[in-house]
């Protein structure tokens, strides 16, 4: 899947949507954000500044998944194997 800054910036906010009860993981929209990153269709930076906007939402649920984004992007593209 080939993602362009504004399709990645959609991705993450459909992920972290407010309208997402924090206990809702979508882990296939995690793995196509991972591998957004991993086939450089975007910056690592540009992912960072992403998820730090979505850090700086005023909703707490917001700020949950986030860091659950964060956490499991980490994860999955992780390189040191």
């Amino acid at each position: 899947m080939v993602l362009s800054k504004s399709g990645f910036r959609e991705l993450v906010e459909k992920t972290t949507s407010p309208l997402q009860p924090s206990s809702h993981e979508d882990i296939f929209a995690f793995c196509e954000i991972s591998d957004s990153i991993r086939a450089k269709c975007v910056t690592p930076q540009y992912a960072v500044q992403e998820l730090k906007q979505r850090l700086t939402h005023t909703n707490p649920n917001v700020q949950i998944v986030a860091l659950s984004v964060r956490k499991n992007v980490m994860t999955f593209t992780d390189t040191s194997s």
